[in-house]
C-alpha cells in the first residue's frame, strides 16, 4: 500500500516547482531562500546559516545566491566581525517577488498535499513535523513528546484516509 509514496511525493514537489517556475520564474529552492531571509531578523542571514536552513551545501548556496543576486532579489553584505563571513540579505525587490510568489506556493501546497488529508491526519503530521523541526534546529524536544505514542497505521484504520480504507485505495 505504501510502495512508491516517496516517488509520488517527489512528483508533487516537482509539480509545485514547475508551477512556481511557470508563473513567476522562481524555483522552489529560490522560494525557500527568499522565505528564510524574509523570516530572519533584518531579513538577513549568514551564508552558512542560510545554507543549513535551506539544506544546501555552502557552495550550492553560493551559486543560488549568485543567481538571486543577479535577479536583484538578494544582496551580499560583508561581516564586520569576521572578514571571511558574509550575509545574504533580502532586497525590497526580493520581498515584492516573494509576495507575488507566495499565493501560488500556498495554492500548490493546498492542491498537492493538504487537501488530500483528513483533519486527524493533518493533526498527526503537524505534530510529527513540529517534533522533527524542533530537533533539527537544536531545540530538543517539544512539550508533550513523551506522551507521543506511535500508531501502527495497518492496525488503526481511524488514522488512515478514506481512500486508503476503500477497496483498491492506495
Amino acid at each position: 500500500m505504501t510502495e512508491g509514496w516517496f516517488q509520488r511525493a517527489l512528483h508533487k514537489l516537482t509539480a509545485s516547482d514547475a508551477e512556481l517556475d511557470a508563473e513567476h520564474a522562481v524555483s522552489l529552492a529560490d522560494f525557500d531562500v527568499l522565505i528564510q531571509l524574509a523570516g530572519a531578523p533584518d531579513h538577513r542571514l549568514r551564508m552558512s546559516e542560510l545554507a543549513d536552513r535551506a539544506l544546501l551545501s555552502r557552495s550550492g548556496m553560493t551559486r543560488r545566491v549568485d543567481r538571486l543576486e543577479g535577479a536583484g532579489m538578494v544582496t551580499r553584505q560583508g561581516c564586520a566581525s569576521d572578514r571571511r563571513g558574509a550575509f545574504a540579505m533580502l532586497t525590497s525587490s526580493g520581498m515584492r517577488q516573494l509576495r507575488r510568489v507566495l499565493p501560488t506556493h500556498v495554492r500548490g501546497v493546498d492542491r498537492h498535499f493538504l487537501e488530500l488529508l483528513a483533519p486527524d491526519e493533518m493533526a498527526c503530521i503537524s505534530g510529527v513535523m513540529g517534533r522533527l523541526a524542533a530537533r533539527a534546529t537544536g531545540g530538543g524536544t517539544l512539550s508533550g513528546e513523551a506522551d507521543y505514542q506511535p500508531v501502527d497505521a495497518a492496525h488503526a484504520p481511524e488514522t488512515r484516509s478514506a481512500a486508503a480504507r476503500s477497496p483498491g485505495g492506495h
